[in-house]
């Protein structure tokens, strides 16, 4: 019995060549569908490879390498001086419309209840977009020619344990590195043996989560607060106390009403997040006495305190325990760059073995790749020499920022000056559009301005967008402002 074999325009099959996906991915995807479509049944005869490669305009080695993975995969079998076939099965089904499957019941995949408590709010929609994205940092003027020799210098030759393991902390010299920067710039008082590498602040709270908070246990968050210092503590089923933040900071005397027997409190003292605010001294004390009372522990984020521009940064809390409540918290993505995915945990003598043993249990490791390179780049001066360039140059930005919003949308928006930060808050004139409306008008021009009120978790107190600069050219600010005004006075 002679079969005809299929002709290629039956087939139907469109290739795209400014495509991502290599040209034989694609055949062979499209001829796989084919084939589980039933457009091919088994036992059809494929064209030819001479016919294939003509139609199509591709070359011979490509329409290979497609027919290679479709036989590997079982989908087609040759035959010696006969051909190529579709095998002989079975296929698995084509997966039905979601609609079709909700109709015929539950469908094939169930998430966590944890996967449905975050929501799809948790990956941020605009992570692509430039202005006015807040935490943004400069990366144009990073010496990458520096880090590139330090990275270069030491995997040049690396020493054999290092390719092994590691210890659960981290990179020794890393970890002493941190340890003297935090003592001298931030003025926390530690030592190497108290320092633990994270991937992130989130992977440090996630670690602090793991290790001290239990099911039940009632957690102060800052309200507004950052919503990522939040997830770790639902994960571990931790109930969140929404503790309201004024011009002196976390109000610790409504946590107390709220929860005055909580196990711990997240907090960003230095430059609150998203308000900017700094909580003052008598703030500062009154929480570590509160910690120390209740046995408390406290959780320092001091995410970007280094950008200040009006005298000396503000000293760490933890500088200030005498007790031994604090869990400072460190990151090096927001001063150097995002996907440098180094930060740092701080915890107290008397925990520290526990949180090793969490990290061993559940992390393993961190990647080393870069860790003996930051290492050197702290010791070597350049970290800090990085931050000094940075702070007038963010500055400079900052005020561009403020006059743009007074010559273009004075109003609609209002802004003051901050002494640091990477952004500013930026209120609503007008209760026309709420921030969250605006927010998705922006969003859809292709510009970041988070909602103020999207960093609450109960009823927002405030209308206001958050502008990040930080990260800008000057041309980016004033362009990006001239988009703004469109959406914030259509």
């Amino acid at each position: 019995m002679i079969r005809r074999s299929q002709s290629v325009s039956s087939l139907a099959i469109a290739l795209d060549r400014a495509a991502d996906q290599p040209l034989y991915r694609q055949v062979y995807r499209q001829l796989r569908e084919i084939i589980l479509a039933g457009r091919l049944p088994t036992g059809a005869l494929l064209p030819s490879s001479r016919t294939l490669t003509r139609e199509l305009g591709i070359s011979r080695t490509t329409l290979e390498l497609a027919y290679d993975q479709l036989y590997a995969d079982g989908y087609i079998q040759g035959r010696v001086g006969s051909g190529t076939y579709v095998a002989s099965g079975p296929f698995p089904s084509p997966q039905a419309p979601a609609a079709e499957r909700r109709r015929h019941g539950r469908g094939p995949f169930r998430t966590s209840d944890l996967a449905r408590r975050f929501g799809q709010e948790v990956i941020p929609r605009d992570r692509y977009l430039r202005a006015f994205r807040p935490g943004l940092p400069e990366t144009s003027l990073f010496p990458f020619s520096v880090w590139h020799r330090l990275v270069s210098k030491f995997w040049k030759n690396p020493p054999d344990g290092l390719l092994y393991s590691m210890p659960p902390a981290g990179y020794e010299p890393l970890r002493a590195a941190i340890a003297e920067y935090a003592r001298s710039a931030r003025g926390v008082m530690c030592t190497t043996d108290r320092v633990i590498i994270t991937a992130s602040t989130q992977n440090a709270t996630q670690l602090i989560a793991k290790t001290l908070v239990c099911r039940g246990d009632e957690v102060w968050v800052e309200e507004p607060g950052y919503p990522n210092a939040r997830y770790p503590l639902i994960d571990v089923g931790a109930k969140l106390i929404s503790v309201p933040v004024d011009a002196q900071g976390l109000s610790v005397s409504l946590g107390r009403q709220k929860a005055k027997n909580a196990r711990l409190a997240m907090v960003t003292p230095s430059r609150q997040y998203p308000l900017g605010t700094t909580m003052d001294l008598s703030r500062r004390l009154e929480l570590l006495e509160w910690a120390r009372g209740a046995s408390a522990w406290i959780v320092e984020d001091d995410y970007d305190a280094e950008y200040r521009y009006a005298g000396p940064p503000v000293s760490a809390l933890q500088g200030l325990d005498r007790h031994g409540c604090v869990i400072y918290v460190g990151t090096f993505s927001k001063l150097m760059f995002r996907t440098l995915r180094i930060g740092y945990v701080i915890v107290p003598d008397g925990i520290i073995e526990s949180f090793l043993r969490v990290r061993a249990a559940l992390d393993g490791q961190l990647s080393v790749a870069l860790q003996p390179a930051l290492a050197e780049f702290i010791e070597s001066g350049q970290f800090a020499k990085h931050i000094r360039r940075m702070r007038p140059l963010y500055a400079e930005r900052q005020e561009l920022l403020l006059n743009e919003i007074e010559r273009q949308l004075a109003d609609h928006l209002q802004a003051e000056p901050d002494v640091a930060g990477m952004h500013i808050v930026a209120k609503l004139r007008s209760n026309r559009r709420t921030d969250v409306r605006l927010s998705d008008l922006a969003y859809e021009a292709g510009i970041s301005a988070p909602a103020l009120s999207a960093y609450y978790r109960g009823k927002p107190r405030q209308q206001a967008l958050l502008l990040g600069y930080a990260g800008l050219r000057p041309h980016e600010i004033t362009h990006g402002m001239s988009i703004l005004r469109r959406q914030l006075v259509r």
